[in-house]
């Protein structure tokens, strides 16, 4: 799990069942950290987004489920930190500019700025569809 900071520990956690080993990785320490360690949770400070997933390959793991909010997916398109997209969707407009969205952050000036997806591969999975490609980042 990546955070910038961890939030509070609760009560029927599932980071807490011990079905797979839990790692928390954030990039700014609190003193929810040592609440994590005391419950058998491993939390790692790392300096950045970057640093954060270095580390994950350092110990072996070389790929990563990104499964997040717009904020999280921006950090990592303008890190180009992701090499994958893999996208749900679902045949449902909801509008409004609270909505959540699959891509915050600075965006593009121009269209040739835009990220590409290459290799395309679409399924339709009931009334929904995904979506698969390699992300390739113009700079």
């Amino acid at each position: 799990v990546m955070a910038n900071l961890a939030p509070e520990p609760f009560e029927g956690c599932k980071l807490l069942s011990n079905e797979a080993q839990t790692r928390l990785y954030v990039t700014q320490s609190s003193a929810v950290d040592q609440q994590w360690s005391d419950l058998g949770v491993e939390v790692v400070c790392c300096s950045s987004l970057k640093a954060c997933f270095a580390h994950l390959a350092e110990s072996g793991c070389l790929q990563v489920l990104l499964e997040g909010g717009g904020k999280l997916h921006a950090a990592c398109f303008e890190s180009q930190i992701s090499n994958e997209l893999l996208l749900y969707q679902a045949p449902l407009l909801i509008g409004g500019t609270e909505a959540f969205n699959l891509w915050h952050g600075l965006g593009v000036a121009t269209m040739p700025e835009a990220l590409r997806i290459k290799d395309v591969q679409r399924q339709v999975l009931g009334d929904d569809m995904m979506i698969r490609g390699d992300i390739v980042y113009t700079t």
